[in-house]
């Protein structure tokens, strides 16, 4: 049985400006970086980013569970951490997988950006052939289908736009966005997909609408974890699924679940640090599709810390986990 001495340390990263969503208003970024070292000093770091309000369990919680791990832990207990704690799961399956990994070449690929929500978002520059997101279900609906047709008046060629309403929509507003999505994409096709129109557990309602419309509709919080993808998988879902590897569960779990099942995955970001990115692009890559990832969203920090920083030097930068 393979030991461990695991370290934790805690980060805060401020938003340039509150990121605002139908779960509310998110200024802070909270999470753990984990470090274990085995006899022969090998290292590995994973990072611990829960979600609560996107089901993952609560920062409190990850703590909790760590400090009852410290300073010893076996590659046993951290394979039995339950699924009630994907983070969890996530982050300290990462730094074991890491631990003596050889240093893989980055692999290269799109992101989308992640828009300002509401208003602000009519004055981000955009690219030519870019892939962008848009948080809807914050303000009236009326209101933001005509910030949306004021975006799409100097929309650059080739460029796709997600909607993302976080589950946060009734089922009149999800048909009404729809609605303008198909007339949008008749001429056009630059709404590439909803996403998560309605609350997490009406899968069923979401099939059918997508049976209705043909913009299609990705499901997000539906999707939370693996055990969510399989359930769904099995209840007859083969559409896209934006899945968040970093509350999902075991890395070796995301590659198995998302090989079997039929299903367009596209990865997404629940704002953990370039580290994360990198290990998701060098160890999951290979069973998502071809669309642009989620991962545009390093620009809404206010701290550029965490940017272009090797491990270790992360590492360094922040402070202990008290026990």
């Amino acid at each position: 049985m393979d030991c461990y001495r695991l370290e934790v340390r805690l980060y805060r990263r401020p938003f340039q400006t509150p990121l605002h969503t139908s779960h509310g208003c998110w200024q802070v970024r909270d999470g753990l970086i984990v470090r274990l070292e085995n006899k022969a000093g090998q290292v590995g770091f994973g990072e611990i980013a829960p979600l609560a309000w996107l089901g993952s369990e609560s920062l409190e919680r990850a703590i909790a569970f760590c400090q009852r791990c410290l300073p010893m832990v076996t590659s046993e207990q951290i394979m039995q951490i339950p699924d009630t704690l994907p983070a969890t799961q996530f982050g300290l399956g990462m730094a074991l997988e890491r631990v003596g990994d050889m240093a893989r070449s980055p692999i290269t690929w799109t992101c989308s950006q992640l828009l300002p929500t509401g208003v602000a978002a009519l004055q981000v520059p955009l690219s030519p052939g870019g892939t962008y997101k848009w948080k809807i279900g914050t303000q009236p609906l009326q209101q933001e289908q005509q910030w949306l047709q004021e975006r799409l008046q100097d929309w650059p060629l080739g460029a796709k736009l997600r909607l993302d309403a976080n589950g946060g929509l009734d089922q009149a507003a999800a048909i009404a966005w729809l609605q303008v999505c198909d007339r949008l994409n008749q001429t056009t096709p630059v709404i590439e997909f909803l996403e998560q129109p309605l609350p997490a557990d009406q899968v069923p309602q979401m099939q059918q609408l997508g049976d209705r419309y043909t913009t299609p509709i990705a499901l997000d919080e539906s999707l939370a974890t693996m055990h969510h993808v399989r359930h769904w998988h099995q209840r007859g879902w083969r559409g896209i699924g934006v899945v968040k590897p970093a509350i999902a569960g075991f890395p070796q779990t995301i590659r198995q679940v998302c090989t079997d099942v039929d299903l367009d995955v596209v990865w997404s970001s629940v704002f953990e640090t370039p580290m994360t990115q990198r290990f998701i692009a060098q160890h999951l890559a290979p069973v998502a599709g071809d669309r642009a990832v989620g991962f545009g969203i390093n620009h809404w920090f206010v701290d550029a810390g965490c940017h272009g920083l090797e491990d270790e030097d992360l590492w360094a930068t922040l402070p202990p986990l008290r026990t």
